[in-house]
């Protein structure tokens, strides 16, 4: 379960995985990148033999077509999620311990935050 830490403690920790998480996945085996893909997606569909992703709240905040403009509106946004204890981004925050977990050791992969 996701502790107790303060909101921005989190805050910090979704930003610093999102610097990461591309570098990991291009270095990653299968198991590391379906851990990224499960982190910040939901409703994967198969259209056409193409993958459609969704990107699951709050990495919606840093997608381009977020509804959030600037890096500040960003951060305001995914502390209103976390002191909300909004369901769907503890479940991500969970996916990104997972993550974290995994690389850790891991030869060749950025060192987690």
């Amino acid at each position: 379960a996701v502790d107790n830490k303060p909101w921005f403690e989190h805050a910090d920790a979704l930003v610093s995985f999102c610097n990461r998480a591309v570098s990991w996945y291009r270095a990653g085996d299968p198991q590391t990148k379906r851990q990224i893909v499960n982190a910040v997606s939901s409703n994967l569909t198969l259209t056409d033999k193409k993958v459609l992703i969704e990107a699951r709240k709050p990495f919606v905040v840093f997608s381009k077509n977020g509804s959030c403009p600037s890096p500040l509106a960003a951060r305001d946004a995914i502390s209103t999620l976390l002191r909300e204890r909004d369901p769907e981004v503890r479940l991500a925050l969970e996916e990104i311990k997972r993550v974290i977990h995994l690389l850790e050791g891991k030869e060749g992969l950025p060192k987690a935050a």
